[in-house]
């Protein structure tokens, strides 16, 4: 049976909390070699799942996947992953625990060090926030200004409900009520964030 860690994902969501929230191919990689390097080292069944050429990829992996050897198991780690890639500027990835068929060439790979190496024997130790390495070569202080400059463009939202099942909804495009009974967003439902300036 393949344990389910959904424990570990929200870890490394709550500690990282900007590699979703950029939902790029990149951020989400690193996201899941973050997961995949601390299931490993808590079981050394957990591995990356390799990718083929032409298959959305980060380093060689999936962008949002693992793979138990044990029971040959895929487990996708965020939903909406990579969207900003894609084209889309609304939707941030979220931390998942969903079980997938594995694909044929699809295989079990090694965890790969994310602070700037290759594959390890041994996963580095999970050091407190205060003593991390520097996220990908990028100290933390780059990533809030990354994050900071990201976040002061304006850029259409859709709300979501508490329950992820409903949207906000500025009937008739705006100017009357609002309401959170749409079950996806359209123009009623999207909103244009713009920088709040005093």
């Amino acid at each position: 049976m393949t344990p389910n860690r959904m424990d570990i994902v929200r870890a490394v969501d709550s500690d990282f909390p900007h590699l979703l929230t950029l939902n790029t191919i990149a951020s989400c990689g690193e996201f899941t070699e973050r997961v995949l390097l601390r299931l490993h080292a808590i079981d050394p069944n957990w591995g990356l799942l390799s990718k083929q050429p032409g298959e959305k990829q980060h380093r060689g992996h999936g962008i949002d996947s693992g793979i138990y050897l044990a029971t040959q198991q895929v487990v996708d780690v965020i939903a909406g992953a990579g969207a900003r890639d894609d084209g889309d500027l609304v939707s941030v990835g979220k931390p998942a625990w969903s079980e997938e068929p594995k694909r044929p060439g699809n295989n079990w790979m090694l965890p790969i060090a994310v602070a700037g190496g290759g594959p390890v024997d041994k996963p580095p130790i999970d050091l407190p926030p205060a003593e991390k390495p520097p996220v990908s070569g990028v100290d933390d202080a780059a990533i809030r200004r990354i994050v900071q400059d990201e976040l002061a463009k304006p850029r259409k939202v859709a709300l979501e409900t508490h329950d992820g099942r409903h949207y906000l909804c500025a009937e008739g495009g705006g100017g009357g009520e609002v309401n959170a009974t749409r079950r996806s967003p359209g123009v009623w439902e999207t909103f244009t964030v713009v920088p709040w300036a005093d």
